[in-house]
């Protein structure tokens, strides 16, 4: 009851709220969840306990017959208790369906549902659909292409169409639960994705597919599926693809002859270098026998150097040898000279002797001085010699 007042004046009425049931969605393919919602149910009253039992009215085509879908508790505020309360549209055909709600549970099945237990119903839209087997298939291989269907209409006449046309007189209905099925041989389709078509069939009773068409247009397919055919086998479509492999092949190599290609400057600037090495180890192999004949002649230098050092060495302690005796004979005359004096006859010939030991004494030095100035001349000599060789190396 609702009152309201006006210039002081109550005004009273009453609002009577009837349940509804929404289903969320309202239309759909067998086997598509759909959720239930309840607004303004009641919740006690003639027996009722707020549990309510939701029925799904005919399976197949006319059967007059309520199928229980699921049980759901009504709260006081007229709606589910729970948020989420679910069936699954079950194998039936397409069109307009009743979905009722029952104040008692009738059993799996019962008759039409009416009277003081009856609350109310929704109407759910079944929508066809269409799957096909295998989904690919070879252009040469023999065998069956399967396209079947549901929710469709029993009560209607159907055209099939393959990729948009009339597959000769093929006109089929759906059966007591709205499913079909319509086989194709897979031989003979060409290679690529392939289309098959349910049409509703407008001449059928002069009357438009009204329910059944979702489209709302009769040009539009009711049902469609693809399917894919594969070339394994199609020696054209091998062989074809056989010269696009040989084309793909050539333009790779054509693409990697141009790039070698880019590289003969760099290659020619690498030949050049490498004709430089090659002709610089040719010129150093050309010293090795000069580099030869120099070590020999340093080999011979030193050994003529070792022996003349040998020499000079043996007549330096030889001269040496002589200067110290000489010496010995110098004091000797020196002493008797002292002894005698230098008076007389003996005297004079004592002084002459040391005279004479002197001067040989004066010959011995020269000599050895001599010798060791032409070892030095020797070896100024050899060391000339080496560097006039290394001269003519380079």
């Amino acid at each position: 009851m609702v009152t309201v007042t006006n210039d002081g004046v109550p005004y009273t009425f009453t609002i009577n709220m009837n349940p509804t049931l929404i289903l969320t969605p309202s239309s759909g393919a067998v086997g598509v969840s759909v959720s239930i919602a309840a607004y303004g149910f009641p919740t006690s009253g003639g027996g009722f306990n707020g549990k309510v039992s939701i029925y799904w009215y005919e399976h197949q085509w006319a059967d007059d017959t309520n199928y229980f879908l699921v049980n759901a508790t009504v709260g006081s505020n007229g709606e589910f208790n729970v948020t989420s309360v679910k069936f699954s549209v079950p194998l039936t055909f397409g069109g307009v369906h009743d979905v009722v709600a029952s104040k008692i549970y009738y059993g799996k099945t019962t008759g039409f549902i009416s009277g003081p237990n009856y609350i109310t119903e929704a109407l759910f839209t079944v929508l066809p659909t269409l799957t096909v087997s295998p989904t690919s298939v070879n252009a040469n291989a023999e065998g069956f292409i399967v396209a079947s269907g549901t929710g469709f209409s029993p009560d209607e006449t159907y055209v099939v169409n393959v990729d948009h046309t009339a597959s000769g007189a093929m006109f089929i209905s759906g059966g007591g639960t709205g499913d079909l099925q319509v086989n194709f041989t897979s031989a003979g389709f060409a290679p690529g994705i392939h289309q098959i078509e349910i049409d509703c069939y407008y001449f059928d009773d002069g009357v438009p597919c009204q329910i059944e068409n979702q489209y709302g247009n009769v040009s539009a397919p009711f049902a469609f599926v693809y399917f894919n055919v594969t070339t394994t086998g199609d020696y054209l479509i091998n062989y074809i693809g056989n010269l696009h492999s040989l084309t793909t092949t050539l333009n790779t190599i054509n693409s990697n002859v141009n790039t070698i290609l880019g590289w003969q400057t760099t290659i020619q600037g690498i030949s050049t270098n490498v004709d430089t090495i090659n002709s610089n180890v040719n010129t150093i192999l050309g010293w090795q026998s000069t580099i030869t004949s120099i070590n020999t002649a340093v080999q011979g230098l030193s050994t003529t150097l070792g022996t003349l050092g040998t020499q000079i060495t043996g007549l330096t302690n030889s001269l040496t040898t002589v200067s110290g005796t000489l010496t010995s004979i110098q004091n000797t005359v020196n002493t008797i000279e002292s002894a005698v004096g230098s008076s007389g006859t003996i005297g004079s010939a004592i002084s002459s002797m040391s005279s004479q030991v002197s001067s040989t004494q004066s010959s011995v030095s020269s000599v050895t001085t001599y010798v060791l100035v032409v070892a030095v001349l020797a070896a100024i000599t050899l060391v000339l010699e080496l560097a006039v060789l290394i001269r003519k190396l380079s």
